[in-house]
C-alpha cells in the first residue's frame, strides 16, 4: 500500500466517522428547538393569575415554522446518509482490491466486500431510526403548541 492509499483511507475514514456522528447531532438539535419552543408557549400560557393568550395565526407560524425544521433536518439526515454510503464503498473498493489478502490474515464477512447501492433503503435502518423519533418529537410538539 503507498502513500496515496494510505491517505485516502484516511481521509476516507475520518469522513465516515463524520456522517456517523452528524444524525445524534442533528436529533439533538432538533430536540431542543422542539423543547425550547414548546416550554416558551407553557412559560407564556402559565396557569398562573397573568397568563397570555397565544393567538392562533402565532400557532399557525410556529406550526409551519416547525414542520419546515422537520423537512430541513429530514433533508440534512438524507444527504448525509448518502454521503456515509459514498465513502463506505470507498472503503469496500480498497477491500476487494485487497480481498485476497484480507481473507488470508483475517475472517471477515461476506459483505464486506459488496458495494452499497445509494439509496435510503440501504442501511436505511440508521437514518430511519433518527427520522422516526424527530416525528414522534414533531408530534408532541404541535400538541404542545396547539394545547399551550
Amino acid at each position: 500500500m503507498d502513500d496515496l492509499d494510505k491517505y485516502i483511507l484516511e481521509q476516507v475514514k475520518i469522513e465516515v466517522e463524520h456522517t456517523r456522528s452528524w444524525p445524534t447531532k442533528i436529533l439533538a438539535f432538533y430536540v431542543a428547538i422542539n423543547a425550547g419552543i414548546v416550554t416558551a408557549l407553557f412559560t407564556i400560557t402559565g396557569r398562573s393569575a397573568n397568563t397570555l393568550h397565544v393567538p392562533c395565526f402565532a400557532k399557525v407560524l410556529i406550526t409551519v415554522a416547525i414542520l419546515g425544521l422537520l423537512v430541513w433536518a429530514a433533508v440534512l439526515l438524507q444527504k448525509n446518509h448518502k454521503t456515509y454510503l459514498r465513502h463506505r464503498n470507498i472503503q469496500v473498493q480498497f477491500q476487494k482490491a485487497n480481498s485476497e489478502e484480507i481473507k488470508k490474515r483475517f475472517t471477515v464477512p461476506d459483505d464486506w466486500f459488496l458495494d452499497n447501492e445509494l439509496s435510503l433503503s440501504t442501511r436505511g435502518w440508521g437514518w430511519s431510526f433518527y427520522f422516526y423519533i424527530m416525528l414522534l418529537v414533531t408530534v408532541f410538539g404541535l400538541a404542545g403548541v396547539w394545547i399551550s
